[in-house]
């Protein structure tokens, strides 16, 4: 049982995922964090009745995890580990702002992760251009934001991938190219209103397998914890998804 936030559950489920598949252990999740996407995705209050009714009951289903690969490392010969996601990737503003919230302390909840985006946006916006392969087709684009799901929320607040499913044999991402910051904010306005974020600025797909190239260095964290910093200089990425790979608890 991981008791926290969506850090805590990232690093319970990559102990699991390092056992093999038939010694793996069920995962429940008591959401007790700032953002707790991976409980909201799953459908998981933070009512103690709730939680303890559904360990009771022992429901299960299946989800998706997404093992990720960064190559292309300048900084440090002995690279960065590959890693398990469970909720989300983020990338360039994402991981900025991810790593902003880490340096705050206030306010908490969903609160910090608003704050830091303020503050991120008043600095340079990344604009980096990225070659894309995504099962086996590749295209160019330069972005601002890449942001791949496995669950539909980020941030505690915010829906940027509304359509992603946990168990579905795929991970959803979101690519934006640079914008002005008042595009930005108007667009954040709307997701904090409950309104989806679309438009034909915005390019959304699915995937299974994508590998990711940077003119720049990428920054990013996955499941909200900081993992890229732009010291690493890690340039390239790959996401495959393990369909149906660890088993949850669930209400």
């Amino acid at each position: 049982v991981a008791i926290g936030g969506d850090g805590t559950v990232h690093e319970v489920a990559n102990g699991l995922m390092s056992l093999p598949a038939d010694a793996r252990p069920t995962l429940a999740v008591l959401p007790a964090g700032s953002g707790n996407d991976v409980a909201y995705a799953l459908g998981i209050t933070n009512d103690l009745r709730s939680a303890a009714a559904m360990i009771e009951r022992n429901a299960t289903r299946m989800i998706d995890v997404g093992a990720v690969t960064a190559s292309g490392l300048v900084a440090s010969p002995q690279g960065i580990p590959p890693c398990y996601c469970i909720n989300n990737v983020g990338l360039l503003l994402e991981g900025e702002i991810n790593r902003t919230s880490h340096r705050l302390s206030w306010p908490r909840g969903s609160g910090l992760y608003l704050r830091a985006m303020l503050q991120t946006l008043w600095r340079r916006l990344p604009s980096a251009t990225l070659q894309l392969t995504v099962d086996g087709k590749g295209f160019t684009r330069t972005a601002t934001i890449l942001s791949i799901g496995n669950g539909p929320r980020s941030g505690g607040k915010f829906l940027l991938v509304p359509r992603a499913s946990l168990d579905d044999g795929q991970f959803d991402y979101l690519l934006a190219p640079p914008v002005s910051r008042w595009t930005l904010l108007r667009n954040v306005r709307r997701v904090l209103a409950g309104k989806n974020v679309e438009g034909d600025w915005l390019e959304r797909g699915r995937f299974e397998r994508m590998s990711i190239r940077s003119n720049l260095p990428l920054v990013a964290h996955v499941d909200g914890e900081p993992w890229l910093a732009p010291s690493d200089d890690v340039r390239e990425l790959e996401i495959d998804v393990l369909p149906r790979a660890l088993r949850v608890l669930c209400p």
